[in-house]
């Protein structure tokens, strides 16, 4: 019985699958850049005693990407850059960065006035963007007002993660008006596969999140996975975009399992308005609230998709999010083969850094029922 492993929260998980019950298991297959692109890449990084890392998420890849920054610094012995961060983040990636770097807090004060900010994130797909960016971040961090604007031209209710819509393109505009730089990285468990280094809204995400879509198109009736390994706050809003990568490859009436702790909580203020359940209007709303897509899409989902999270969240949580919760991966499983046990499992150990295409009329393989 082959054994598969998927993240989650600080641990793995292991699920014991039957071989007849497991299909593909999509993602992750990318190359990583050879050392000497990598550091070609970063060259490009004005670095001086004014340079200041502002690091906005918190991954291997980020840290990795850090750390070969040092080592070219400390090569040419030249200043370490400072490095910054928030919230969450800054707790855990000081953990991750060269010995005797110091993580402070960004937004804390004056000596930001005059920097040369580089903020340092890993591209995602994202439901409403395509793809999260440092330009969909700075947007959502300073730009509550053209966040409405983004979230009504939408393209639609449903989900969009690896496309090109409307909303990034309002990101991108937002971005221009700072004069900062940023290191993107798109990554995963091979390493780094792309880097850009510029401003933020000359990054090219369809282009530098390629190594994403690896796993191609695909139709399935049933979808496991989870975000793969990343670091910082475990919460639900970084959660579901990993289910609207499982959903993509999904057909109507599919089933979803998406392993998520959540140990965070639920870690967006749209999520908990309407957990409480006072978030009245989410199509047209007066104004925007954070996190307000994942409502949505949430909603579009488990119309057509049966949706298992295996989370530590509430139980009272399960019937506003319209899922069902469980403890337990491998019963989530059990669940899916006890009505079907000819089921085949499609798995994407990393779903937050895979994007999957449908296929028109695909049947997903040799799976019955």
């Amino acid at each position: 019985m082959p054994e598969v492993w998927l993240n989650y929260g600080p641990v793995d998980a292991v699920l014991d699958i039957r071989a007849e019950n497991l299909g593909d298991t999509l993602g992750g297959d990318a190359e990583a850049l050879p050392q000497e692109r990598l550091d070609e890449i970063l060259a490009g990084v004005p670095v001086d005693d004014s340079t200041v890392l502002v690091v906005l998420h918190d991954t291997a890849a980020v840290r990795h990407t850090i750390s070969r920054l040092y080592a070219m610094c400390e090569g040419k012995s030249a200043a370490f850059p400072r490095i910054l961060a928030d919230g969450a983040t800054r707790a855990s990636i000081g953990t991750g960065l060269p010995e005797g770097s110091v993580v402070g807090t960004f937004g804390a004060g004056a000596d930001e006035l005059g920097s040369n900010l580089v903020f340092v994130a890993e591209v995602e797909p994202d439901g409403l963007f395509g793809y999260q960016t440092v330009c969909t971040r700075l947007l959502r961090r300073f730009g509550s007002r053209r966040m409405l604007e983004a979230y009504e031209c939408r393209a639609g209710d449903a989900p969009v993660p690896g496309s090109d819509p409307p909303p990034y393109l309002v990101a991108r505009e937002f971005a221009e008006r700072f004069e900062v730089s940023s290191i993107e990285v798109a990554g995963g468990r091979g390493g780094v596969y792309g880097l850009h280094a510029g401003h933020p809204s000359a990054c090219d995400a369809q282009n530098l999140a390629r190594p994403y879509t690896s796993g191609g198109a695909h139709s399935a009736r049933t979808a496991v996975g989870s975000s793969g390994r990343v670091f910082g706050p475990d919460t639900l809003a970084r959660s579901l975009p990993s289910l609207w990568t499982l959903w993509g490859a999904l057909k109507s009436g599919g089933q979803a399992v998406l392993l998520a702790e959540c140990g965070g909580g639920l870690g967006s203020e749209a999520l908990l308005r309407h957990a409480e359940g006072n978030l009245k209007e989410v199509r047209s709303p007066p104004e925007y609230v954070e996190g307000m897509e994942a409502v949505l899409f949430a909603q579009t989902v488990t119309q057509d998709t049966d949706v298992a999270l295996v989370t530590a969240l509430p139980e009272m949580y399960a019937g506003r999010l319209g899922v069902t919760l469980a403890r337990r991966a491998q019963g989530a499983l059990d669940a899916i083969l006890k009505s079907n046990p000819r089921r085949k499992i499609t798995v994407l150990p990393d779903a937050s850094r895979t994007i999957l295409r449908q296929e028109p009329g695909g049947e997903g393989g040799a799976e019955d029922g």
